[in-house]
């Protein structure tokens, strides 16, 4: 759990909406998580279940028909969610960045990378041409591109899928921000290079001492690199703990689900453990807890009424009746 310091980034009861031809759909719903400076804190979670949506509206960058609806999401101080737009396009990218999930959507195609560096640091540092250009070229040595005078005129097409996500690394690490969001940073790239990629995140985290929220359905992933976990359910956190209480003794049904469904060394079952059913769409969330109608453990009372989530053991909460007789009110 967050330690005793003050929280760089406060998010609570975070509500977000959108607004389609077929009414409200409610996909994230009252999200609360603390991320102490210098931490990495993990939102995990199946497809489909609001991760990427909490992501996108800590920066207030979420597309039509999408809205926030609720909540506040603090940064240093300030409640990004009602602060004015040109105070939040200083933030955004100079004090936090982020890492988008797919690379090549995410860069422009018909510009070289070092010119897509280089706009950040003239639009919040206001360096010139030449000196962004040098310092781009110091990014790109830092984050593993080389040789980088020869990258930097390339264009997206012309590098691998680790390259351009190094790419996005730099340009997410270029003003030094005090907190990186990483949505899904190693998406689509093979093992080695995943491996590559998340050490090269822990390097620089330690060096530029930030905070690291990282949004992922890999719990391999979490276990190696986070301090903290809040485990994400149909909008909703179902679970939340320090990495190591989490995976010795999950006690949400869902996260005792998702960690047997990990692969294990020296356990060489025929088929790994699934999940029965699907995450429910905003349209069609169940009455009650929103995983009943998945849960071998479920109650009477589940379908009738959401529980809360309520701290069952030390540091470590959960929204599930199983415990209702244990938490501590």
């Amino acid at each position: 759990m967050a330690t005793g310091k003050r929280p760089l980034l406060a998010v609570s009861d975070l509500r977000v909406s959108f607004f389609t031809d077929r009414g409200e759909a409610p996909a994230v719903r009252g999200v609360s998580l603390a991320i102490p400076p210098g931490q990495t804190v993990a939102l995990v979670g199946e497809s489909g279940c609001g991760k990427s949506t909490v992501a996108l509206a800590i920066l207030r960058l979420l597309s039509d028909p999408g809205r926030i609806v609720g909540g506040r999401v603090v940064f240093k101080g300030q409640d990004l969610v009602s602060l004015p737009e040109p105070a939040l396009r200083a933030i955004r990218g100079k004090e936090i960045g982020m890492i988008f999930q797919e690379p090549m959507t995410s860069l422009n195609p018909v510009f070289p990378i070092g010119e897509q560096i280089a706009e950040v640091l003239h639009v919040h540092l206001g360096l010139p041409k030449r000196e962004a250009r040098l310092e781009v070229l110091r990014l790109l040595e830092k984050v593993g591109i080389a040789p980088a005078a020869r990258r930097i005129d390339q264009y997206p097409h012309e590098l691998s899928g680790g390259m351009k996500q190094r790419v996005m690394i730099a340009m997410a690490l270029a003003c030094q921000p005090d907190l990186l969001i990483a949505d899904e940073p190693t998406t689509a790239l093979d093992v080695t290079v995943q491996a590559q990629i998340l050490e090269l995140l822990q390097e620089l985290q330690q060096e530029l001492h930030m905070a690291i929220l990282l949004i992922t359905h890999n719990l391999g992933i979490v276990a190696q690199f986070a301090q903290e976990v809040h485990v994400m359910y149909a909008g909703k956190i179902v679970e939340h703990a320090s990495v190591h209480p989490l995976f010795q003794h999950p006690l949400h049904p869902y996260t005792q689900a998702l960690l047997k469904a990990l692969p294990r060394p020296g356990h060489r079952a025929e088929r790994l453990a699934a999940i029965a059913g699907t995450v429910p769409t905003p349209f069609q969330y169940p009455p009650g807890c929103a995983f009943a109608p998945r849960c071998p453990e479920v109650l009477a009372h589940c379908s009738m009424q959401e529980p809360s989530c309520l701290e069952a053991a030390p540091c470590h909460a959960v929204a599930c009746w199983l415990y209702a007789g244990s938490v501590q009110r």
